[in-house]
């Protein structure tokens, strides 16, 4: 995937679009295996040749609205299809479980996060997370989630980037594999990633002029990062960046940061009131901190986003650098799973790629940040000042 850097002169949607040919060649080669004893050239040639024709699209034509509405036909059809063909009790995956089963303890009057999915995963996420989630929980089909998920990006993307630059992610967007993988299995990390984005793409410039909007903008990031914990490294980045180009002070720093975690602790207050026992046995802390990854790895991550925060350039560069650093704590996830250092050497563990031990899937929180990044054209109308 060499020839990739020569997609654009600029290194770093370079770098993205390696990022997301990486991702698409991850999913392409375990899910196709399953099906041919061709998956790895096919794999290969698939991921290589969407980045292709997606950096290499040329212009044409074409009605920019009635694409859109075709494609959000199209998607909301072959979801629907999905929806009523493909029972999730079949799939390997149980994200859609985990909401469907936090909801059904809740509802019955017990401690929610002592709930297991149907492959008896605990409930990881914050309480934010869920709130998304039950509106679909209650009509049914927790999958409509990860569609209108999709929507909002495909519509932020339409809004933010020059017309030609949108056709790119369209087309992108359609062609990925792991989108579709993301509807098919009903999981939500893409949606809760897209939000993500538009918030902190809506505050990349914003004066901090007053208190009051260091304390709004401090409520919105910690009703956010009641979803998921990695969001927090995103913060970090902003806050870095932000105290280096004086875009915000110490002072409103400390009380931005402060105002996050007071509202993320203020949504797991309900819980620690009503259940205060079974809260210290089992919390989102506890699970998302120890369950996927080594806690030690914790302080090396925020190190890397304080890194990342203080060497941006400009804020041009804020949303690569959110983009890169989701992935390469991912990154880092699948490998410490893949390959485990022993006293006697170091053990590879290559099954858990095919036999669901690790989960590419959370490799989708970077992708909303690094196809915005990778596709949009500086200088263009409506390119954004990322």
């Amino acid at each position: 995937m060499a020839f990739a850097l020569n997609f654009t002169t600029n290194r770093t949607k370079s770098i993205g679009l390696l990022c997301l040919t990486f991702i698409n060649f991850l999913f392409a080669w375990k899910y196709i295996d399953r099906i041919s004893s061709l998956a790895l050239p096919i794999a290969i040639v698939y991921a290589i040749g969407i980045s292709i024709l997606a950096v290499y699209l040329p212009k044409l034509k074409i009605n920019e609205k009635w694409v859109t509405i075709i494609f959000l036909l199209l998607l909301f059809l072959l979801s629907f299809l999905i929806f009523q063909k493909i029972d999730p009790i079949d799939i390997k995956v149980d994200r859609w479980s985990v909401i469907s089963s936090f909801w059904g303890s809740a509802f019955q009057g017990e401690y929610p996060y002592f709930a297991k999915s149907h492959r008896l995963s605990p409930p990881g996420p914050f309480p934010i997370y869920f709130i998304l989630g039950l509106p679909f929980y209650l009509l049914g089909e927790i999958g409509w989630l990860a569609v209108l998920g999709l929507v909002v990006f495909l519509l932020f993307t339409r809004n933010k980037l020059a017309k030609f630059n949108y056709f790119k992610v369209l087309l992108f967007t359609l062609l990925s594999i792991a989108i579709w993988y993301e509807i098919l299995v009903r999981s939500t990390i893409f949606t809760n990633s897209t939000i993500l984005l538009c918030f902190l793409y809506s505050i990349k410039d914003y004066p901090y002029k007053n208190y009051k909007k260091v304390l709004l903008i401090g409520i919105l990031a910690g009703i956010l990062l009641s979803t998921r914990m990695i969001f927090g490294l995103c913060f970090a980045i902003y806050l870095i960046h932000g105290l280096r180009t004086k875009q915000i002070n110490f002072a409103q720093s400390i009380i931005w940061g402060l105002t996050c975690v007071t509202t993320l602790l203020a949504t797991l207050a309900p819980f620690y009131v009503l259940f205060p026992q079974e809260f210290w046995i089992q919390n989102p802390f506890n699970i998302q901190g120890t369950f996927l990854i080594q806690p030690y790895w914790q302080p090396v991550f925020l190190l890397m986003a304080i890194l990342f925060g203080y060497f941006c350039k400009s804020n041009k560069k804020l949303i690569y650098n959110y983009g890169i650093v989701l992935f390469l704590v991912i990154l880092v996830y699948i490998g410490t799973h893949l390959i485990e250092p022993m006293a006697d050497g170091i053990n590879l563990h290559p099954e858990r790629f095919w036999d669901g031990g690790i989960d590419i899937s959370y490799l989708l929180f970077s992708l909303p940040f690094l196809i915005f990044y990778s596709f949009a054209k500086e200088g263009s109308p409506k390119v954004p000042a990322m």
